[in-house]
């Protein structure tokens, strides 16, 4: 049967409005990490004074960092091609979008470079040549901006001799601690910036200059690691772990966490061993391509949360163990044709069996790196030193992964059990308490709120009690 021009034309329009229904519609889904849903009731912003906060914006300038997937990516070849933050269907159809992100397997890998280009303060979808906007960090940037903090970047107001709103934006693929050397230098840079400018404080030296951090999700470990060690690099193998000599500390005011998974969080496990929707509708980011992030394997559960068990039985699973990940072929290891054709492309010189033994060694070295982070950030930080303090804002109101069950024959991976939390961290994981232990963070305040991963900054509570730690005290 042939269709007209014009009935066509009509079939598009209703294809691509399914699209966008379907797509917009999983935004207020739970159990993502880009959920803005909130559930329950929310304080209103407008009920409560505001703090006088305008005459102290100089003293404790903020640095924002965002989480996992919170970063647009480019290349760093003359294209300049963004990889990251603007998401065609076709793309992701056809993996062409998620095997550009795989980082090399060897140093000797011919590899288009990749680098973080800014804040994924909103990213688009482009279905049916119609592209669908979705916000991200704009909202809460936004919001810091309407208390008076002013974007590095943005035309200086009249009596504000600098910028006291930065934001640190980094390769979320790659591990914690190298990030966190990043992170050491930008605090270094922006400090200086604002020494420049020393002159026009006339209420704070130039060396008592501290700053906020505001870490989200896999940010808040970031600024964490960078408070306790640094630029620290994490070693490997038998090295000793770092030492606990707060080095980051003197440039810190506050450490502000939300929806961090201290304790680690079952998705990153689930996800290496099953693949990845970023929403229903989405086609399946390979767990080939995320076997190659090493910030995944430093976001594992924590092991004594005993949180992946082998199903119908007692036994806790060693996720660190790489016998179990060649037993299984879980991750980069998987003998699936999507996998398979991964690899030909990652390291096309090599026979097949080379290339799996190539990943085996990657996949070894994250392992180590992530069972290295693991013990390290379970060390108890003891009493910070002033004026240091750590703030928690975390949610409890959607069910969230925190038991994995593994079949011990096929080497399957599901989800056996649920808890309250932010439907990709659970609240256990965010204070770092579990099985009864007490939390290896001390703790200054924490809120509990009502929100999805990201949904949890698009509340108004969130908002008042953020503007209380920055301005007067936590409520």
């Amino acid at each position: 049967m042939q269709i007209s021009g014009k009935k066509l034309r009509i079939l598009q329009v209703f294809f691509t409005a399914g699209w966008v229904l379907l797509l917009c519609g999983c935004l207020k889904l739970s159990g993502s990490y880009h959920s803005r849903a909130v559930a329950g009731d929310v304080k209103l912003l407008e009920q409560h004074p505001a703090p006088r906060y305008e005459e102290r914006m100089s003293h404790h300038p903020v640095i924002f960092i965002h989480g996992l997937l919170g970063a647009e990516l480019q290349t760093l070849d003359d294209g300049k091609r963004q990889v990251w933050g603007r998401f065609a269907y076709a793309d992701m159809a056809s993996q062409r979008l998620f095997r550009k992100l795989a980082l090399p397997l060897t140093a000797a890998q011919k590899y288009t470079p990749i680098a973080s280009s800014g804040l994924l303060n909103e990213s688009t979808v482009a279905v049916g040549g119609v592209e669908i906007p979705l916000l991200n960090y704009r909202p809460v940037i936004d919001f810091l901006k309407k208390c008076h903090y002013v974007m590095e970047g943005d035309p200086l107001p009249e009596n504000y001799p600098h910028s006291t709103l930065f934001v640190y934006h980094y390769d979320w693929r790659k591990g914690i601690d190298e990030n966190a050397a990043g992170l050491s230098r930008f605090i270094e840079e922006k400090k200086a910036y604002l020494q420049k400018v020393c002159q026009y404080m006339k209420f704070k030296k130039a060396h008592e200059i501290r700053f906020d951090l505001i870490g989200h999700s896999m940010g808040g470990l970031l600024a964490r690691y960078y408070v306790q060690h640094g630029d620290a690099a994490l070693g490997k193998n038998n090295e000793p772990l770092p030492v606990l000599n707060w080095r980051g500390a003197k440039n810190v005011r506050n450490v502000i966490m939300v929806a961090t998974p201290n304790s680690g969080y079952a998705d990153t496990f689930f996800e290496l061993v099953n693949g990845l929707y970023l929403t229903p509708a989405a086609p399946v980011f390979p767990q080939g391509v995320l076997g190659t992030f090493v910030s995944y394997y430093q976001m594992f559960p924590d092991p004594a949360s005993r949180s992946v068990m082998f199903a119908n039985s007692d036994r806790t699973v060693d996720i660190f163990d790489i016998q179990l990940w060649l037993k299984y072929q879980w991750g980069i290891l998987s003998r699936s044709l999507e996998n398979r054709r991964l690899l030909a492309e990652l390291l096309p010189e090599l026979s097949e069996e080379q290339r799996f033994n190539v990943a085996a060694d990657y996949l070894r070295s994250c392992l180590d790196s992530g069972r290295r982070f693991k013990l390290l950030m379970a060390r108890p930080m003891g009493l910070p030193p002033e004026p240091v303090r750590f703030y928690l804002l975390a949610s409890a109101g959607f069910p969230t992964a925190e038991k994995l069950a593994v079949d011990a024959f096929t080497g399957d991976v599901s989800v056996s059990g649920r808890a309250a939390g932010d439907g990709k961290v659970t609240l256990s994981s965010a204070f770092y308490a579990h099985n009864k232990a007490a939390s290896p963070i001390f703790w200054h305040g924490s809120c509990t709120l009502d929100g999805a991963h990201m949904g949890i900054m698009y509340n108004e509570l969130f908002k008042y009690n953020l503007m209380h730690i920055l301005f007067a005290e936590l409520q």
